[in-house]
C-alpha cells in the first residue's frame, strides 16, 4: 500500500459508483416496474425477482467498498494525521458510509417485509382486508424513504471523495500542515 494506491482507489470508486447506481436505480425503476404489473402480487414479486438478482452484486460492491476504504486510509494515514482537514473529512465520509450501510439494510428489511405480507394475502385479492392494505402502504412509504435517503448519503459520500482529492492539491496540503504546526494566520 506505501506509495501509489491507484488499484485501490479505482476499486474504492467503482464499488462506490456500483453502490450508488443500484440505490438509485432502486428508489426509480423497480417501484415504475412494480407499478406496471396490473397484479399488486406479482407487482410485488417482479420487484422481489430484480432485487435478489441485484442483491450479490450490491453486497460485494458494498463489503469491497468499505475494505477498499479502509486501505486507502491505512495508505494515507501520515497525511491523515499531519493535515488539519483530511481527518475531519475521513470521519464525516465514514459516518456517512455507515449510515448508508444502515439504510440499505433497512431498505432490504422493509422489501423483505412487503413481499413476505404479500405472500400471505388470499390468492385473487391483493387487497382482501383494509388493514393489511394500510400496513402494505405504511411498509411502502418507509421503504421509499429508506431507497431516497440510501441515495441521498451515497451521494454524499460520493461528493466527500471529490472534496478528499481536493484536499491533496499541494496547496491543501501546506495550509493543512501549516495548520496542524500553529503557522497559519
Amino acid at each position: 500500500m506505501a506509495g501509489d494506491a491507484t488499484i485501490t482507489r479505482t476499486i474504492h470508486d467503482v464499488t462506490q459508483a456500483a453502490w450508488f447506481g443500484g440505490a438509485l436505480m432502486g428508489a426509480v425503476s423497480i417501484p415504475a416496474t412494480r407499478r406496471a404489473v396490473d397484479d399488486e402480487r406479482q407487482g410485488v414479486r417482479v420487484a422481489d425477482e430484480a432485487w435478489t438478482a441485484w442483491q450479490p452484486i450490491s453486497t460485494t460492491a458494498i463489503a469491497t467498498h468499505l475494505v477498499a476504504g479502509l486501505g486507502m486510509s491505512w495508505a494515507n494515514k501520515a497525511r491523515l494525521a499531519a493535515e488539519t482537514g483530511a481527518m475531519r473529512t475521513t470521519a464525516l465520509k465514514t459516518g456517512l458510509t455507515l449510515a448508508a450501510v444502515a439504510t440499505d439494510a433497512w431498505s432490504r428489511r422493509l422489501g423483505a417485509e412487503l413481499s413476505d405480507g404479500m405472500g400471505a394475502l388470499p390468492t385473487g385479492s391483493a387487497t382482501a382486508r383494509p388493514e393489511e392494505a394500510t400496513r402494505r402502504d405504511a411498509t411502502r412509504k418507509r421503504l421509499r424513504m429508506a431507497q431516497w435517503t440510501t441515495v441521498a448519503l451515497t451521494g454524499a459520500v460520493i461528493a466527500l471523495g471529490a472534496r478528499m482529492g481536493e484536499q491533496q492539491r499541494p496547496r491543501s496540503l501546506a495550509r493543512g500542515i501549516a495548520d496542524r504546526l500553529g503557522l497559519a494566520a
